[in-house]
């Protein structure tokens, strides 16, 4: 999932990185050839378009595309207003809470599991 409708090459990564695919920014044949995949990129509006109804939470476990996929999802977020849920990644956050602010929610990180809260004050019960 992302921001648009696109195609997207995936690197395909060592399971021992806890990490199965990630989204590469620029095609590399080399690299294409040894461990990458195209496919289809759609956004989460687009995906549940005819099933918006009733989404409490998202969580999403996204690898750094976290920014995308909630950009994607702006009419879902704006009409359902669900608790979202999402890894902790230190710095490479701020362009998420940046995106999570504007729409008025309030992040809450959890260092337990290193997953990060966001909901909205006097909607959410915390």
């Amino acid at each position: 999932m992302g921001d648009k409708t696109e195609i997207v090459h995936l690197q395909n990564k060592n399971l021992i990185e806890n990490s199965l695919c990630k989204v590469i920014a620029e095609y590399d044949a080399n690299l294409h050839k040894k461990s990458c995949s195209k496919v289809v990129c759609k956004t989460l509006d687009n995906i549940l378009k005819d099933n918006m109804d009733e989404i409490s939470v998202i969580q999403l476990d996204v690898e750094g595309y976290e920014e995308k996929v909630l950009n994607g999802a702006k009419n879902i977020i704006a009409k359902n207003r669900p608790i979202i849920v999402y890894e902790s990644w230190g710095e490479k956050l701020k362009p998420i809470f940046k995106v999570l602010e504007h729409m008025g929610y309030i992040l809450h990180e959890n260092k337990i599991n290193d997953n990060c809260i966001a909901y909205l004050p006097g909607y959410h019960n915390f």
